[in-house]
């Protein structure tokens, strides 16, 4: 949840979406490119880039408050980095295809919180209160199909598949259910049930 009110938030949201000061080609920046203080030589905190975990942090926040289009939009800037790792340091910059190359940091685990904001943003995979799994994928524009094979979480072993022409199909032990596009599935150990 916000600690800001509605407002606030929104126009928090307003400006990190603005290309001129945080988007990048390759990712977002750490500080506002017009700010004073932004420092080009130091590439997670100072402006130029991020620390790798930052952006996707960033994305499933915003998944998670419903700002499909946001996510997406920083998400798409992401993509490319699952070519490079794990042979990344801790901080990219966010024009351009590079790494801050002065760090002890090469190979952290900071590299994961990619593939968390995969499977629990982009695919909607989360944990209810009564430790039932949701699964609530938001398909990408221009995407016709998404899929996730062999997730394992509160001891099932699910594969998630959503499409435009069929929707979210999960299958868990040998049986398919399926959600239409943008609806939800409830999985528990003993039962799984469609949420729309």
């Amino acid at each position: 949840d916000w600690v800001l009110d509605k407002d606030a938030a929104d126009a928090l949201v307003r400006h990190l979406m603005d290309s001129r000061a945080f988007l990048g080609d390759y990712g977002i920046h750490s500080l506002a490119k017009t700010d004073v203080a932004y420092d080009e030589n130091d590439v997670d905190n100072g402006g130029p880039g991020a620390c790798v975990s930052f952006a996707p942090a960033v994305v499933d926040r915003l998944y998670a408050d419903g700002r499909v289009d946001e996510a997406e939009t920083i998400l798409r800037r992401l993509a490319w980095l699952g070519e490079c790792f794990p042979y990344w340091g801790d901080s990219q910059y966010a024009d351009r295809k590079d790494y801050r190359h002065d760090t002890p940091l090469q190979l952290n685990i900071e590299g994961g919180c990619l593939a968390q904001t995969i499977i629990f943003g982009l695919f909607g995979i989360d944990m209810a209160d009564d430790f039932s799994v949701v699964v609530a994928p938001h398909l990408p524009k221009g995407t016709d199909h998404i899929a996730l094979t062999g997730v394992r979480l509160a001891g099932l072993t699910f594969d998630v598949c959503c499409t435009r022409a069929e929707g979210t199909v999960v299958t868990v032990g040998g049986r398919r259910i399926s959600a239409p596009l943008g609806g939800k599935v409830v999985l528990s150990p003993r039962t799984a049930k469609i949420v729309k």
